[in-house]
């Protein structure tokens, strides 16, 4: 099933759009996990400028219908240098989770260290981390959800990158110890349209 998953992911990256700056959309391929994520140009959505992200994660980790769909939002208008050429940026987000036969609906705050790539390094780096508490199967009992991530972006060809990083999101159950929801390393493909 995650075989036939992959393929649908890869021939919704392979579609081709309407160019315009800015906009990028990637598939990203773990041992057990396959992601489909689109991200915004900067824009004035929300009240403050920001870049929007949204992605569907299907793994099979623990069992074999996992699904993770989330959106969130880089707020811009706060970001920050850190460090000379590093951004250091606030980000709000919300997930949907079908996660071993439970339900979540999960908030969550976080921030996002980007470095773009110089004249000796020809790649940019980027660290998340985002946490934040979650209703599990709708009840009124919160629990908690985070991940983190590290990525490299390496350019390919024009308006193509090859992402490599490790990533790691956790949720935690009811009267369980923390679970992993997908652990491990990646890589991706993202382009610029």
């Amino acid at each position: 099933m995650l075989k036939f998953y992959r393929l649908i992911l890869i021939l919704a990256l392979a579609s081709t759009c309407a160019t315009a700056q800015a906009r990028t959309r990637g598939m990203i391929i773990n041992d057990d996990s396959v992601q489909l994520s689109y991200l915004t140009e900067a824009n004035d959505v929300l009240p403050y400028r920001s870049r929007q992200g949204y992605s569907l994660i299907v793994a099979k980790e623990r069992d074999p219908r996992n699904l993770l769909l989330s959106t969130d939002a880089e707020l811009l208008e706060f970001e920050r240098p850190f460090m000379q050429t590093r951004t250091f940026s606030p980000k709000v987000g919300l997930a949907f989770t079908d996660y071993l036969d439970h339900t979540f609906l999960a908030l969550s705050g976080g921030a996002i260290l980007r470095q773009p790539p110089d004249k000796i390094r020809k790649y940019s780096l980027l660290a998340e981390f985002m946490a934040g508490p979650h209703l599990h199967d709708w009840s009124k009992s919160l629990e908690w959800t985070w991940s983190l991530r590290a990525q490299i972006n390496y350019p390919l060809a024009d308006d193509v990158e090859f992402n490599f990083g490790l990533r790691r999101i956790v949720m935690k159950l009811e009267n369980r110890h923390r679970d992993s929801f997908e652990t491990g390393l990646y890589i991706g493909l993202s382009s610029r349209y």
